[in-house]
């Protein structure tokens, strides 16, 4: 498990030159998380932190949801997600991390948010819909490449 873990999207690639050779550098954009819930050893089984990053307009959220980020006294946000953390101590709910918490040159896991997984599961997809309408029992061959 991780010691400092960090959320972060992919925002792009770039090139930047070490030692005159051209290094390729991928360009993320890490904005400052809230630790919505703490996970222990003793209620969960294994230790952790559950944060949110960005912001979200309440009304979007479903009720459980809401009633969650609402318990924990933290403005909704993009999305959530767990950082599996060595030790748990230290940290409330409602604090906020940023990378300046981390040590300049120092190591911490990257998780990816939204950017990296919106087209994880689209599928394979033909030109538009005139390539099955016309087919018998055909409505789902939109995924199939064949």
């Amino acid at each position: 498990m991780a010691q400092q873990s960090i959320v972060g999207e992919k925002v792009g690639m770039t090139q930047t030159w070490v030692d005159d050779k051209v290094v390729p550098v991928t360009v993320l954009r890490v904005e400052p998380m809230r630790i919505v819930q703490i996970k222990t050893n003793e209620r969960d089984g294994y230790t952790a932190l559950q944060v949110t990053y960005g912001h979200r307009d309440a009304k979007k959220l479903n009720q459980p949801k809401a009633g969650h980020f609402a318990k924990a006294g933290v403005a909704p946000g993009k999305r959530l997600v767990e950082l599996r953390l060595d030790s748990v101590d230290g940290f409330e709910v409602g604090q906020e991390l940023t990378v300046e918490q981390i040590a300049a040159g120092g190591r911490a896991r990257l998780v990816l948010g939204d950017a990296a997984r919106e087209r994880a599961d689209c599928g394979t997809s033909r030109d538009g819909a005139r390539a099955y309408r016309h087919r018998d029992h055909a409505w789902r061959d939109h995924r199939h490449s064949g």
